[in-house]
């Protein structure tokens, strides 16, 4: 394989990684805690990872099952 191509290669990987990685949602946490969970009830599976997956105030915080859900935090 010629030197050209190979270089061109690596640019383009880096340029389209740069592109998925400005695509992403920004880790930003929310004010407020997670509220505690006192009972094993709960939707068991992750609904998401970070608060900014979260409609408006809610946090995405751990639930009875020991999973994550957007919930309504503590302030």
């Amino acid at each position: 394989m010629p030197v050209g191509i190979g270089r061109f290669c690596l640019l383009a990987s880096a340029f389209l990684l740069g592109v998925l990685l400005l695509d992403l949602p920004a880790a930003t946490e929310k004010a407020g805690t997670c509220p505690s969970v006192d009972f094993p009830l709960g939707i068991c599976e992750d609904q998401c990872e970070m608060d900014s997956q979260c409609p408006g105030k809610m946090k995405c915080c751990r639930n009875g099952c020991g999973k994550v859900s957007c919930v309504t935090p503590n302030f």
